[in-house]
């Protein structure tokens, strides 16, 4: 696996439009590494802004707190809670690099990535998800791709500004139905399910 294997899409894109339409669904954006295994046996793996539910362990976290959220068969959901940035976080952090090194010496002990095996991990365009889709264009023409989708109000808007939420469906399919309404993406925000 490679890095160029990991669909990313930062926060540029995210506006103020979009938390404050987080906010009136009940929740809040937050930047997600999220890896899962397909029912394939595969791996899909993003880094995306995402929608998080209130009362989320995960939606909690602000700050220069960082948590890693683990689910299990046997144990459910554990979440691994602590700083991650700031000025004695970063410090803690050099220092013990340093110290590393000095330790040992020259050897690398850095984690590497590993050729893995060729279609191992999916598309990020194949990461399939809900979505919540800000786009301009033909409501209309945006419903013939997306029947069963019902549009959200949000305060301001106009006549062709849309806001609405996916059923299950990968993210290049999402893309791909926009492009073929003739609607100009706004965003593409996913919603998790924690």
């Amino acid at each position: 696996m490679s890095p160029e294997s990991v669909k990313a899409i930062g926060i540029r894109g995210v506006t103020l439009a979009d938390v404050e339409a987080a906010k009136a669904l009940g929740g809040v954006i937050k930047l997600i590494a999220s890896a899962k295994k397909t029912a394939g046996g595969k791996i899909a793996v993003t880094v995306s802004p995402a929608f998080i539910k209130n009362g989320s362990q995960t939606a909690a976290c602000d700050d220069v707190f960082n948590c890693i959220l683990v689910r299990g068969d046997a144990v459910g959901e554990v979440c691994f809670y602590g700083p991650g940035a700031g000025k004695m976080p970063t410090a803690s952090a050099v220092v013990a690099d340093i110290a590393d090194c000095a330790k040992h010496g020259g050897v690398d002990r850095s984690p590497a990535w590993e050729e893995g095996e060729d279609g191992f991990v999916v598309s990020g365009d194949d990461f399939t998800a809900s979505w919540l889709v800000r786009a301009t264009g033909d409501k209309a023409k945006v419903r013939e791709q997306f029947p069963d989708v019902g549009f959200l109000n949000t305060v301001n808007s106009s006549e062709n500004d849309l806001l609405f939420i996916t059923e299950e469906i990968p993210y290049g399919k999402v893309i791909d139905a926009l492009k073929n309404a003739g609607a100009e993406t706004g965003s593409v925000i996913r919603i998790t399910d924690y």
